[in-house]
């Protein structure tokens, strides 16, 4: 069995002090409760719709716009198409309007992947 040198509790003790120091000192403290209290990332347009298609939502113009105020859908779903996405379009009677989905039962085969939102080319 193997002891930690009296060294390492030594240091152990005086981080721990130093740190709570650190975190008691007020405008460290302020910042602290700012990071612990941040909100969630934003969730990007591309994936909003990602989501609703998933979900088994027909997605159109409209419903975008109203939804999340996406005003240019069809080039969201260019680049889903890109990336593998196979998005059937379907038009709406008398107005023409453009209505996106995805197969039925269709499935991402990397969700993690797809969960994550898309990266940005460098």
């Amino acid at each position: 069995m193997s002891r930690k040198p009296r060294i390492n509790g030594f240091l152990d003790a005086i981080v721990t002090k130093a740190v709570a120091k650190v975190l008691d000192y007020e405008p460290c403290r302020k910042v602290w409760q700012t990071l612990a209290n941040r909100p969630a990332p934003k969730q990007s347009q591309q994936d909003k719709i990602k989501a609703d298609l998933l979900s088994g939502k027909p997605v159109d113009t409209v419903r975008a716009f109203n939804l999340h105020r996406i005003t240019r859908l069809s080039a969201i779903i260019k680049r889903l198409r890109d990336n593998g996405w196979p998005i059937i379009t379907g038009r709406e009677k008398g107005n023409g309007i453009a209505r996106y989905s995805l197969p039925e039962g269709w499935k991402p085969a990397d969700p993690a992947r797809h969960a994550d939102g898309h990266k940005k080319a460098r």
